[in-house]
């Protein structure tokens, strides 16, 4: 290449060099996307694996054993999957499997399942719009299973003697209790209040109660103990609780 004096070779070469860099750059974002397409192909592959597992581990012994539960756990550890998730979808899928019927029998052991998982966040106990959002988190069952079936799931668990069932509080909302809970006369009361928004503070509980500031911390103390409640360090004005099962009504 001759320099013609007037910088028209270094041009050239600074637009050869842009080009080369342009292909460098489009041949690692294709090979990126194939990587990545990969990936998702493995674990798409690897979740039907674990998923067969646990269906054939239901269909022949109406549980998951052990050795299939630490196998699942083993293979899907690194992807990010856990033997509830797997769970979870092989039970949202058979809750339809009659010909896209609600399976009232099916979807009580899922709301059993997801509620297990719940039980720390939320103590067990939500209200029947929480249990609706809960059961279509997964995507699969959303818009196809409503308030009447899950109402005919519960009453399925409650007939079995598996949950206690719906309660009605003061307020007049109706509360899915999922483990049993022993709660006193104080702490139902603070339930009922709490249930207007899903939360509560101290002041307000002492002005609509007229209860004194210790009996208010006791009770807000045994909810929390109990799960129920969550105190909220963000509230600098007072004392705040949370209730996550009342949240979203």
């Amino acid at each position: 290449m001759i320099d013609a004096g007037d910088g028209s070779m270094v041009r050239e070469l600074d637009g050869d060099k842009k080009e080369e860099q342009q292909r460098d750059k489009l041949a690692w974002k294709r090979k990126k996307t194939e990587l990545t397409q990969g990936e998702t192909d493995r674990i798409l592959q690897t979740r039907q694996v674990l998923k067969d597992w646990i269906r054939r581990s239901i269909d022949e012994y109406g549980n998951i054993p052990p050795s299939i539960r630490d196998r699942v756990d083993s293979v899907g550890r690194d992807l990010g999957i856990t033997v509830e998730d797997v769970v979870e979808e092989v039970l949202e899928e058979r809750v339809l499997e009659k010909k896209g019927r609600v399976d009232h029998e099916r979807l009580a052991i899922l709301l059993l399942q997801k509620a297990q998982r719940l039980r720390e966040q939320n103590g067990g106990i939500m209200t029947l719009t929480e249990v609706q959002l809960m059961t279509e988190k997964g995507g699969l069952l959303s818009g196809k299973v409503g308030h009447e079936d899950i109402k005919k799931a519960i009453e399925f668990l409650s007939k079995q003697k598996l949950i206690p069932g719906i309660k009605k509080l003061s307020s007049g909302l109706s509360i899915v209790y999922f483990f049993p809970v022993e709660l006193s006369f104080d702490e139902n009361i603070v339930l009922a209040i709490a249930s207007e928004k899903g939360w509560i503070t101290l002041e307000e509980v002492m002005i609509r109660t007229g209860w004194s500031r210790e009996r208010v911390e006791v009770t807000l103390k045994e909810l929390e103990t109990s799960g129920i409640s969550r105190p909220d360090p963000s509230y600098s004005i007072g004392k705040k609780w949370y209730f996550p099962g009342l949240l979203k009504q």
